[in-house]
């Protein structure tokens, strides 16, 4: 969670900016590019994890520019409970 919260995986829009992968649309849905907020968070062929349990319909609620600001808000606006379930489904 920490490489994704830091924007540090290698998504496809990150190799793309460092001119290593030709194009950076997620593969999954062909419609966004893949970093770290579309692809655990964004994307409607991931959504379907979230939405399956109504804990999580607050941050559901909100916007969020990146997945650091999502795991940010989790953690701090959560219980220990919750912030532990994202983690782990994250």
């Amino acid at each position: 969670m920490w490489r994704a919260a830091n924007d540090s995986l290698p998504t496809k829009l990150n190799l793309f900016t460092r001119h290593i992968l030709p194009d950076n649309v997620y593969s999954l849905c062909e419609e966004h590019p893949e970093d770290a907020i579309h692809c655990l968070w964004l994307c409607d062929m991931v959504k379907c994890i979230w939405l399956s349990d109504p804990i999580f319909s607050l941050p559901r609620s909100k916007h969020f520019r990146s997945f650091g600001d999502l795991a940010s808000a989790v953690l701090s606006d959560t219980s220990p409970a919750i912030a532990a379930l994202f983690s782990m489904v994250a």
